[in-house]
C-alpha cells in the first residue's frame, strides 16, 4: 500500500473520529457529521437533526460502541477454533445496490471450503462485521444452526464434525462499516456510482464472512457481482464472464486461481473507461488492464506505459510476475494513495513510484505476506526499495542512491517510533507509519551493502521461493536466509536495524605519519548516540590524495575505534560513508594526541606476555614510561611502549602511562589502560601448555593417591569449587574431543 501525501486522505472519516477519541478531545459538530456518515450513510433518514448532532453524550455512546468495535478488530488474533483449520476456497457472490439503504447495501453468499489441521472439527468460527447482518448458515440445502458474538460467527458442523473437507455457505446483508483506510465504501464519480474496497489490515470482515488472518491463503476464489449495468467490476485474478440479466443489471465473475489473502481480495467498481496493454516475457503472454475515471489525461497514459518494462524489469530480478498466468492491472478508486490488491492495485494517484511501489508488492506482499502485522515491513520496506531499484534501471547508481536518499529522515525518529517491529498493531496509523516504508528499504539498502550485489539479489530470489512462495514469511525467516547464502551470522544486524531504534552518530578524525616503512595513517571511529548500544556494522571510509582516492571498508563494532591503515602516500582529507550506505549522522573532529590500542588482549598467568603499545597524533618518536605499582607483577613497560614480560599473579589492574612526545617543549599524554590476567584452570603440573601430562598428574592425584597440585585451584576445570571426575571429564573432552576449553579465571 501507498500512503496518501495528505493526511487528511489517509483516514476515513471514522478513523479520524476514533483517533480523536483515544487522545480524550472534544467532539466537535463538524467530527459529528462525519462520523454520522460514516455510520448511517449520508441519505439515512434516521439520522439525528442538527440539534441532536451537537448532543455531546449522544455522540459519546456511539463513539464507544464503535470505539470498542475497532479495537476488537484491530487486536487480529484467531481464535483456538480458527486455528484448527485451513481454508482452501472462498466463493463470494454478492449483489450490490449503490443507491440502496444506508447510502449502499450488499446481499451476500460466501461459500467456504476448509479442511480440519489436527483431528475432527466440531465448529467453526469466521469473522465478519456486528453490522452486518446473517441471515442463514447452509450446508448444501441443510440449514445449521449459528451463534455471533461481536464479530465472529460460530457455526457447530453436521453431526460427527468434519474430519477432512467441509463446506459452509453464509448469508447475509447490510451496510458495511468503513474502519483503517476505508474497508469499503460507496462514492461517486461524474454522478455514475462507485464502490471500493480497501480491507488492508484486517478489514475484509466488513463486507464479507472469512477467516480474516494473512497466514490463512485461500487456494482459490472466485468472485461474482451482480450490479448496475452501466458499471464495471474490476476483482481479483481472470475475468470469467459479464452476463446481461436483463433488468438493468449484470453478472461479473472474476476468478483468482492463486493462493490469496483475505485482505487482498477486492472490489473496484465505477463507470470505468478500460484499455489494455499487452506483457510478452519468456513464453508467457499476459494482459495489462487500466481502469480509469474517464479517459485518462496524456500524463497517466504515459505512466502507465511504463508498467510493461516495470514488469519485465522486476521479473527479472525477482523471478517471473507470481500471477502469470492471469493478469495485472490497475482500477482508479478515491483514496489517495494506492493499495497492491491481487493482479489488480487499486490506486487514487498514478505516480511513477506509486506504480513501482504497487507493482513489486505483487511479490512482495502478495505472492510473499508477512505473516504478521508486526512486521508489515516486510510488505511496505521491500515494495519502498522497489522503488529505488526502478530509479536504479532507469538511471543507473545514482538515481537509485538519490531515491533511497530521499527517504531518509521522512519517518518519526524519536523512542519507539523509531523501531519498525510494530509492537501496538491495534493502532492502524502505527502499522503503516512512514517508518514501515522509507526505514524499510533502508535495511535493505543496508543489507545489500552489507552482503554484496550478488548475494544480495540471491537472497531475494531465495526469499521468493517455496516455502514462502503463496505463503508468508517473517524477518527471522529472511535473516535465515540471508545467513545461509552469505555463511554470515547477521544476528546483530538484524536485531539493531528491526527490533531497536536509533542509529550511529560518528565522529572521526585521521592523522598520517611518515615512517621508515611509509606511511601510516591513523584513524579514529567513535560513536555518539545518546540512550543506543553501539551498532556492529561495514563502514565505507574514503581517502582522498592529491590524484587519487582511496576507499577501504572497517567494520566497527565498538564505541571507539581505532585503525591503522597503509598507504603510498599521505592523504589530504577523508570522509565517512561517502555514497550513504548506511544510517547514520557522521561529524568529522581533530584527531589529537590519542591511545591508539583498544584496548589490552588478556594476559594469562606463567604465560609470557607481549604488545606494542601505541599512540599517535604529536610527534614522533615517543618515550613510555609506567608506574610500577600499576603493573602486575612480572611485566614491565619499555621506554619505546612495549608491555612486556610473564605475570604471576591474576587480577584486573589498571595501568598508568605517561608517554612524551619529541617537540620541544614536549606534548604528554597519560593513559590509564585496563589488563584483565587470567588464571589458566587445567595447567595442572606448571609446563607451559595444557597437555597430557596434566591429565595423568589429575587421575593421579584423584585414584592413585598422587601429590597434590601445587595451586589445587588449577584442577578446578570447570571452576565450580571442586576438583573430581568431572573435571577430568572437561579435561579429555578439552584435549581430544574438540570440547571447550577449561575455564579462566582472575582471582
Amino acid at each position: 500500500m501507498t500512503k496518501a501525501r495528505i493526511i487528511l486522505l489517509l483516514k476515513g472519516p471514522l478513523a479520524q473520529v476514533l483517533d480523536m477519541s483515544r487522545r480524550a478531545l472534544l467532539l466537535t459538530i463538524v467530527m459529528a457529521s462525519a462520523l454520522a456518515h460514516a455510520v448511517f450513510g449520508a441519505d439515512d433518514p434516521s439520522r439525528p437533526s442538527p440539534s441532536v448532532v451537537a448532543d455531546e453524550a449522544f455522540w459519546k455512546s456511539h463513539l464507544l460502541k464503535l470505539q470498542q468495535v475497532y479495537q476488537s478488530l484491530a487486536e487480529n488474533k484467531m481464535t483456538a477454533i480458527q486455528q484448527r483449520f485451513d481454508v482452501t476456497y472462498y466463493g463470494i457472490r454478492l449483489s450490490i445496490d449503490p443507491a440502496g439503504l444506508h447510502g449502499g447495501w450488499i446481499t451476500g453468499e460466501v461459500t467456504i471450503h476448509g479442511r480440519p489441521i489436527d483431528g475432527i472439527l466440531d465448529t467453526v468460527q469466521f469473522d465478519i462485521s456486528q453490522y452486518l447482518t446473517v441471515d442463514s448458515v447452509k450446508v448444501g440445502a441443510s440449514s445449521l444452526s449459528f451463534q455471533r458474538d461481536a464479530d465472529l460467527i460460530s457455526i457447530p458442523l453436521t453431526a460427527g464434525g468434519a474430519t477432512s473437507e467441509f463446506a459452509v455457505t453464509i448469508f447475509y446483508q447490510g451496510h458495511p462499516q468503513g474502519f483503517g483506510y476505508g474497508s469499503f465504501s460507496f462514492g461517486s464519480y461524474n454522478n455514475k456510482p462507485t464502490v471500493a474496497s480497501l480491507s488492508e489490515p484486517f478489514y475484509a470482515r466488513t463486507w464479507w464472512p472469512c477467516k480474516d488472518h494473512p497466514t490463512d491463503k485461500a487456494d482459490s476464489v472466485d468472485i461474482y457481482v451482480i450490479i448496475d449495468d452501466d458499471l464495471v467490476v474490476a476483482s481479483n485474478g481472470s475475468l470469467v464472464s459479464i452476463i446481461d440479466n436483463g433488468d438493468g443489471t449484470k453478472s461479473t465473475h472474476w476468478h483468482e486461481s492463486y493462493p490469496i489473502a483475505t485482505y487482498l481480495v477486492s472490489l473496484a467498481i465505477a463507470d470505468y473507461y478500460v484499455y489494455s496493454d499487452t506483457l510478452r516475457y519468456q513464453g508467457y503472454t499476459m494482459p495489462i488492464d487500466f481502469f480509469h475515471y474517464g479517459e485518462p489525461a496524456d500524463w497517466k497514459r504515459t505512466n502507465n506505459a511504463l508498467v510493461r518494462e516495470m514488469l519485465t524489469t522486476f521479473s527479472d530480478i525477482f523471478g517471473t510476475y507470481p500471477f502469470i498466468r492471469e493478469k495485472y492491472g490497475h482500477a482508479q478508486f478515491s483514496w489517495g494513495g494506492g493499495m497492491e490488491h491481487q493482479t489488480c492495485t487499486s490506486l487514487g494517484s498514478f505516480g511513477e513510484s506509486v506504480m513501482a511501489h504497487e507493482l513489486a508488492h505483487q511479490w512482495w506482499g502478495d505472492m510473499v505476506t508477512c505473516g504478521s502485522w508486526h512486521e508489515i515491513w516486510l510488505n511496505e520496506g521491500f515494495a519502498s526499495y522497489c522503488e529505488a531499484l526502478w530509479a536504479e534501471h532507469k538511471g543507473g547508481s545514482a538515481a537509485y542512491h538519490n531515491e533511497i536518499n530521499s527517504f531518509e529522515g521522512t519517518w518519526n525518529t524519536s523512542g519507539a517510533r523509531d523501531v519498525i517491529y510494530v509492537s501496538d498493531t491495534t493502532s492502524v496509523d502505527k502499522i503503516f507509519d512512514w517508518r514501515e516504508y522509507r526505514k524499510g528499504a533502508w535495511v535493505l539498502h543496508m543489507l545489500r551493502y552489507t552482503v554484496g550485489d550478488s548475494a544480495f539479489f540471491r537472497i531475494l530470489r531465495e526469499y521468493g521461493s517455496a516455502p514462502r512462495q503463496y505463503g508468508t514469511a517473517l524477518t527471522a525467516d529472511l535473516q535465515q536466509i540471508a545467513e545461509q547464502q552469505t555463511g554470515r551470522n547477521l544476528g546483530a544486524f538484524f536485531h539493531q536495524w528491526i527490533y531497536e531504534g536509533g542509529r550511529p552518530d560518528y565522529e572521526y578524525a585521521f592523522f598520517p605519519e611518515a615512517t621508515d616503512s611509509g606511511v601510516v595513517t591513523y584513524f579514529f571511529l567513535n560513536q555518539v548516540q545518546q540512550g543506543y548500544k553501539p551498532f556492529q556494522t561495514d563502514v565505507d571510509v574514503r581517502f582522498f590524495f592529491p590524484e587519487t582516492t582511496v576507499t577501504v571498508r572497517l567494520i566497527d563494532t565498538l564505541i571507539a575505534q581505532n585503525y591503522i591503515l597503509r598507504f603510498a602516500d599521505i592523504p589530504d582529507s577523508c570522509v565517512i560513508d561517502p555514497d550513504n550506505w548506511i544510517l547514520n549522522g557522521a561529524k568529522q573532529i581533530k584527531y589529537g594526541f590519542r591511545f591508539v590500542n583498544d584496548g589490552l588482549p588478556d594476559a594469562f598467568v606463567n604465560q609470557p606476555y607481549s604488545r606494542q603499545l601505541l599512540v599517535a597524533g604529536a610527534k614522533a618518536p615517543y618515550t613510555w614510561s609506567a608506574r610500577d605499582v600499576s603493573v602486575p607483577i612480572g611485566l614491565s613497560v619499555s621506554a619505546s611502549g612495549l608491555l612486556s614480560g610473564t605475570p604471576t599473579e591474576p587480577g584486573i589492574y589498571s595501568i598508568l602511562m605517561q608517554v612524551l612526545d619529541s617537540d620541544q617543549p614536549a606534548d604528554d599524554l597519560s593513559i590509564l589502560s585496563p589488563l584483565t590476567v587470567r588464571l589458566i584452570h587445567g595447567d595442572i603440573d606448571e609446563q607451559p601448555q595444557i597437555t597430557l601430562g596434566d591429565l595423568l598428574y589429575l587421575l593421579r592425584y584423584l585414584y592413585k593417591n598422587g601429590a597434590a597440585p601445587a595451586d589445587l585451584l588449577q584442577a578446578d576445570l570447570n571452576c565450580d569449587g571442586d576438583v573430581n571426575l568431572v573435571d577430568v571429564v572437561v579435561l579429555l573432552n578439552y584435549l581430544y574431543q574438540q570440547g571447550a576449553p577449561p575455564c579462566t579465571t582472575t582471582d
